[in-house]
């Protein structure tokens, strides 16, 4: 038996009874105007969801604008677009690594800060510009850790620990996103996806 069933069953008798004639009729005329819609082999119709992006733009709250514009960077150099999926910038993973690193804990803050800070003094040191303005090229020989297989265990080095882990975080919230799953077709479940926050 339905749950549709169950709840008329237990509390529409009980109400017919009680409701004076007027009223019943007045609701049986309303309810006669406007008929629930239906949807074929579904039990429940699907509504409309607005997110938070289609109101307003997500701003950077946890990195400051070096460190985002640098976060920014090493995403599109990290895990670039390819012709049918979209890459971390087009999933804005940039703008959730924001959020999700701002609600963890410190050893994430502060492993997240120190790794963004080495990119940017190593650009400076390299380049004389931030880190925000190299081309991938360009950074291959700061990234050059990301060249080898990621370690079974955290890696030693704190700065190499930063960028894979980094890469990790791209790569899931990309997969995770509804850029993602509306390229490939396909979701791996129900509400699996992140929406950007305002």
């Amino acid at each position: 038996m339905k749950r549709r069933e169950v709840l008329q069953s237990i509390l529409g008798l009980p109400v017919i009874a009680v409701l004076p004639p007027l009223l019943l009729e007045a609701q049986t005329t309303q309810t006669a105007a406007a008929p629930v819609a239906r949807v074929v082999g579904e039990e429940y119709p699907k509504l409309a969801i607005a997110s938070a992006d289609l109101v307003g733009e997500s701003a950077a709250r946890f990195f400051n604008p070096t460190e985002f514009a640098t976060l920014y960077n090493l995403s599109v150099i990290v895990l670039p677009a390819t012709a049918n999926r979209p890459g971390a910038v087009e999933a804005e993973v940039p703008q959730f690594l924001d959020f999700l690193i701002g609600q963890s804990g410190p050893d994430m803050h502060k492993l997240y800060r120190d790794g963004l800070g080495r990119l940017e003094a190593e650009s400076r040191k390299r380049f004389t510009k931030p880190f925000a303005e190299l081309s991938p090229e360009q950074a291959a020989p700061i990234l050059a850790a990301l060249a080898k297989p990621a370690p079974y265990l955290p890696a030693e080095d704190l700065f190499e620990r930063f960028l894979y882990t980094a890469k990790d975080h791209f790569l899931e919230a990309t997969t995770s996103s509804r850029q993602w799953i509306a390229a490939s077709g396909s979701r791996r479940g129900i509400g699996t996806y992140w929406y950007p926050l305002v």
